[in-house]
């Protein structure tokens, strides 16, 4: 597990003449195990050997007064070898994409689509060199001033369903990407217009998910087999209604909903189905790692290494990591390094062994971070 980070705790406030009568003592809880404290300084030292999480209360005393001090403490210890990754690196601060922006995947090649700044029409930008650098895709892409789409990935192509308008007019048609150029899958899919939703390519189908137009918020699962041309609807209730969510195909390529607005979204809460008919909330522990990654109830996943990994808006407010992963959807443990990135598109994915995210609106700083092995 590797070996504990030497502590020394402070006692300030305890007179100089005094300080060697202070001791330290465990007075509820117990330490990881592996681990002890030296009585007389406070140190925390020692192997750790078990992963998890200890509540414990320690106590600092001085002798022959009445002062004392406790403080309680809850480690977390998470075993190196459930990482999917090592850690995190930033591409770019300064990408030229501006504005509702959402990340796929081609081959080597890593596209971001986008609604215009300037353009007002939707913009390819494709990267060749891990999300340092971005060029524009020559062409027309799918028509419309569109923002808060949304996009899958079947590895060799892009669809892009859904969206809005400036005047919050919905689109019904769903495009899509081979590399080169866009093309119309159908100009008028038969579920409710919507933005803020997810697609996803799970088992050889495609599927539009949840999302909102308006104060209407979704729940619904629709499927199309034959590359979006033809639509048919799977659920009208799978999950808790919600947008700007999570959906990522688990390694059995069965589809896994969670995070998402809205003020009735169980931070926990886990969806699963194999088939977009059947859903079946998963049974997540209550503090569950994944209480802290969704602290504000949106984020970025992609199946990494054959783990679902989630990544959270924002910083991680508690001081722990606010990237978590998870084999099958139910238990979640902590990722090495938190992701300091404030609006954080929802969306991931993986090009080349490397889970990217994107961040960023209009002309503030737009950054791309991708994972390192």
């Amino acid at each position: 597990m590797g070996s504990a980070r030497v502590v020394t705790p402070t006692i300030s406030g305890v007179p100089a003449a005094c300080a060697s009568s202070v001791r330290f003592a465990i007075e509820s809880g117990s330490l990881p195990p592996g681990i002890s404290m030296d009585p007389a300084s406070g140190v925390l030292s020692g192997t750790l050997t078990k992963a998890g999480s200890y509540l414990f209360q320690a106590r600092m005393r001085v002798e022959g007064t009445s002062y004392s001090y406790a403080s309680g403490l809850m480690p977390i210890v998470t075993d190196p070898a459930a990482f999917s990754f090592s850690g995190w690196e930033l591409m770019t601060t300064t990408a030229p994409f501006l504005q509702d922006f959402r990340v796929g995947g081609i081959g080597h090649t890593v596209y971001v689509i986008t609604r215009g700044y300037n353009s007002h029409t939707v913009e390819t930008w494709a990267s060749t060199n891990g999300g340092a650098g971005w060029t524009l895709v020559p062409g027309a892409g799918p028509t419309g001033d569109l923002r808060r789409f949304a996009l899958a990935s079947d590895g060799v192509g892009i669809y892009l369903s859904g969206g809005t308008d400036a005047t919050g007019a919905a689109s019904p048609a769903v495009w899509y990407f081979d590399g080169t150029t866009w093309t119309q899958r159908t100009a008028a899919a038969p579920f409710p217009g919507r933005e803020s939703h997810e697609m996803l390519w799970s088992n050889g189908a495609l599927y539009v998910l949840g999302g909102r137009l308006g104060m209407t918020w979704y729940d619904d699962t629709w499927r199309s087999t034959d590359g979006g041309v033809t639509w048919t609807l799977a659920s009208a209730h799978g999950f808790e209604n919600r947008y700007d969510f999570c959906a990522v195909a688990d390694a059995s390529g069965a589809m896994i909903v969670t995070g998402g607005h809205n003020v009735s979204v169980d931070r926990i809460s886990v969806y699963r189905s194999t088939d977009g008919t059947s859903w079946t909330r998963l049974p997540v522990d209550e503090n569950s790692p994944l209480r802290t990654a969704n602290q504000t109830q949106s984020g970025a996943c992609a199946l990494l290494n054959g783990r679902i990994v989630f990544a959270g808006d924002g910083p991680a407010l508690t001081g722990a990591s606010n990237t978590v992963s998870s084999s099958d959807g139910i238990t979640w443990s902590y990722e090495p390094h938190k992701i300091d990135l404030m609006t954080l598109t929802a969306g991931g994915v993986v090009v080349d062994g490397r889970m990217y995210v994107t961040a960023g609106s209009g002309t503030s700083q737009r950054k791309v971070v991708r994972t390192i092995p």
